[in-house]
């Protein structure tokens, strides 16, 4: 969770003033790739597909690396998902309002599931 709000607001901060070519300004143009990276790989730790995924690696006589394949599919699939999602949802809403939705939603989400436990 704090992940993910650290990389809300890492995304948002404002591009280097520098040349096209150099290498500060292709960190930047990094940033957003990394940030969506390190956020879906912390929120997936201990999540539910990955208990999911664990559990059929206990299966006897399953084919470890057809398991990683299916899962990496599945994945895979659900982000295409949410990418043509976020793209639809970009043509109609400005990326600034959406960022601030996105990082609002996150801290709700937090504060909801640390009051109900």
């Amino acid at each position: 969770m704090p992940a993910a709000i650290g990389a809300v607001g890492w995304t948002t901060a404002p591009d280097d003033p520098v040349g096209a070519a150099s290498p500060a300004r292709y960190r930047t143009a990094m940033k957003p790739y990394l940030a969506a990276f390190v956020t879906v790989f912390l929120a997936e730790l201990g999540d539910k597909t990955q208990l999911a995924t664990l559990l059929f690696a206990t299966t006897p006589g399953i084919s470890k690396p057809w398991l990683v394949a299916a899962a990496a599919a599945a994945l895979t699939a659900a982000t295409v998902i949410a990418v043509v999602a976020g793209e639809q949802v970009g043509r109609i809403a400005q990326p600034a309002m959406l960022r601030v939705l996105a990082g609002v939603g996150f801290v709700v989400i937090g504060v909801w599931l640390v009051a109900v436990r």
